[in-house]
């Protein structure tokens, strides 16, 4: 029986192990799949292990980039964008991809019916989630500008990808909003990343955070007439997406329930 994994630090609650079970489930694939808490200190040890006993892994925080390290090769999509978020054991070789790019494009394109190329897009956030959604929004052929609280951060983010850096959003109207930050998440979801925004020209809104569901700021940009995107939809495709890599077959996850 093949095994699988998904790594990361701390794990407290992952929706990954339910996901890939019922896909391997539903294409009769015998195989274990199980998350695995690995501090920082020892995803050096875990990964020279991993060709063992294990056939793939998903990677979560805050592992993405550091694991990089300790793979054999990385594919394109990985490369350009810097991080890990799907480990393939091909014949004791490991390869690094990332599928969070696929998630986050057929979320918008698929799930929301969205045309991205052209359109003006606003990312929120600068950090490790943000690169693979920059980096999925600039192949889709769409205009991006990055806002962070931190400045100097989108700054030195949208150098990397040719992309605008903004210091206000408060004199743009933008097609489409992602939040690529936690702010919102459980256990702070009545937080928001845009406080006392009023969704000027109702762009489309998608929040990669996915637990709550409807975060404070899907609650607010549906009330103000706009269209929005849960973070399970990526989730569910970028988990998919990783399921092909490792088995070749692929499964339509959004009817999966988390």
């Amino acid at each position: 029986m093949k095994r699988y994994c998904v790594i990361g630090w701390p794990l407290a609650h992952t929706d990954s192990p339910k996901l890939h079970t019922a896909a391997f489930a539903q294409v009769g694939i015998e195989a274990d799949y199980a998350a695995q808490s690995v501090p920082p200190e020892k995803l050096a040890d875990f990964i020279e292990d991993f060709m063992a006993h294990f056939a793939g892994a998903n990677v979560t925080i805050p592992h993405k980039i550091a694991v990089i390290e300790y793979v054999d090769g990385l594919s394109e999509a990985a490369k350009k964008i810097g991080a890990v978020n799907t480990i393939v054991n091909e014949k004791g070789k490991l390869v690094g991809h990332n599928t969070d790019w696929i998630g986050a494009r057929d979320a918008l394109e698929k799930v929301g019916g969205i045309e991205l190329h052209g359109k003006n897009i606003l990312i929120l956030g600068a950090g490790g989630a943000a690169r693979a959604v920059v980096y999925a929004m600039r192949e889709a052929g769409a205009q991006v500008s990055i806002w962070n609280r931190t400045y100097e951060r989108a700054q030195k983010l949208a150098a990397e990808f040719e992309v605008r850096p903004l210091q206000s959003i408060s004199n743009e109207n933008f097609d489409v909003i992602i939040n690529t930050t936690s702010v919102g998440a459980a256990p702070n979801d009545s937080d928001t990343p845009l406080p006392n925004y009023g969704f000027p020209g109702s762009p489309a809104v998608m929040d990669i955070v996915y637990t709550p569901r409807m975060t404070r700021l899907l609650k607010e940009a549906q009330a103000a007439g706009c269209k929005i995107i849960m973070g399970d939809s990526m989730l569910k495709l970028q988990a998919q997406e990783s399921f092909r890599l490792w088995t070749g077959k692929d499964v339509g996850f959004l009817k999966f329930e988390i």
